[in-house]
């Protein structure tokens, strides 16, 4: 039945070129009906995105994970570490008992896109002494097999707990130093990295732009939620169905949840049909509040119908991104420019 229906993905696209319809603007797939939907590349294109009938996610594909760590005076030369590699992490630059920020991509994504890259030039730009592990699964994540990808959140997450686990117990990082962001498909793995911790939670999960795509009709158990992290929030950027022009979820998330300029339908993006663009605006936003404390003002609301209308009293507001307040809790909307400095306030 995938099989079947990757070759119909395969046999339309070819139709489509002779008759001069491109890939940036693909006829719309109900993914509901037929299994497979077209899922925006982080470079402006589009893949095929099977929902079923992937290679199953086996113990073995573990060792498709990767660790990575950057640190200030390591910043461009990656270096892989392991889970239970003391002197490994040590030579390889791993500042002891310094914060540790974990990122990872999503569908169809590698290190080089999603977070890591913003994240890293953000906080070595503030010569912070930190560490930087980037989950590299884009074995495990590549295109077509959505459905292998999602099942395989898991594997990520329970993996990245070992080595959490591994860290505390070693002395290396405090829990409540450990700040975790994912894109997507990453911001669930973040949310099994908080259910697998031996004891205690993580400081912070930043859900990026949350996946829906089969995860909309599973328990919490099994996609982020606020029970994954002391602190958790979540920047919609590109929420709703397919059919609407998005990939994300609308519902709430977190604690906090940012909805900027509706948390769907960014500005400068375009026609985005299928949210393309608005999906990585998320980690754009988040990176360029890293040095900005004052970036993105928002305002808690009851509806983006009530905050655009100007029928807010605004009594709560605070910033989007890096500096929130780690005690807020709430609904929060904000409108942005359509281009870098994306930030109005």
């Amino acid at each position: 039945m995938a099989k079947s229906s990757f070759l119909l993905c395969v046999l339309a696209l070819t139709a489509f070129n002779q008759l001069g319809v491109t890939l940036s603007s693909p006829l719309p797939i109900p993914y509901k009906s037929t299994k497979v939907l077209w899922y925006p590349t982080e470079s402006g294109g589009y893949v095929p995105a099977l929902l079923e009938g992937g290679p199953p996610v086996i113990a073995a594909d573990e060792d498709k994970i990767h660790f990575l760590l950057f640190t200030l005076q390591n910043q461009n030369a990656q270096r892989e570490v392991f889970v239970g590699d003391k002197n490994g992490l040590i030579n390889a630059g791993y500042n002891s008992g310094a914060p540790l920020y974990i990122l990872t991509h999503g569908f169809s994504s590698s290190p080089t896109g999603g977070p890591t890259p913003k994240f890293k030039t953000e906080l070595f730009r503030g010569n912070r002494n930190v560490n930087i592990i980037s989950i590299d699964w884009s074995d495990l994540a590549a295109a077509p097999w959505y459905d292998r990808a999602a099942a395989a959140t898991k594997l990520v997450g329970q993996k990245t707990a070992k080595l959490v686990n591994f860290l505390v117990a070693e002395g290396m990082v405090a829990l409540k130093d450990i700040h975790f962001a994912g894109h997507s498909l990453g911001a669930h793995a973040g949310g099994y990295l908080g259910a697998n911790l031996g004891a205690g939670k993580l400081g912070r999960l930043t859900g990026l732009d949350p996946a829906l795509p089969l995860f909309g009709e599973k328990t919490d158990a099994d996609r982020i939620d606020p029970t994954d992290a002391a602190f958790v929030d979540v920047i919609h950027t590109a929420a709703g169905t397919l059919l609407d022009g998005g990939l994300a979820f609308t519902e709430p998330r977190g604690h906090v949840d940012f909805y900027p300029n509706s948390g769907s339908h960014q500005p400068g993006c375009g026609i985005d049909a299928f949210g393309t663009c608005s999906h990585s605006r998320c980690y754009a936003y988040m990176g360029e509040s890293i040095n900005n404390p004052n970036a993105f003002l928002a305002c808690k609301c009851n509806s983006w119908d009530e905050y655009n209308k100007g029928q807010c009293v605004c009594n709560q507001s605070t910033h989007l991104g890096f500096h929130v307040p780690t005690n807020l809790r709430g609904n929060f909307y904000l409108k942005t420019n359509g281009q870098s400095p994306y930030s109005q306030s």
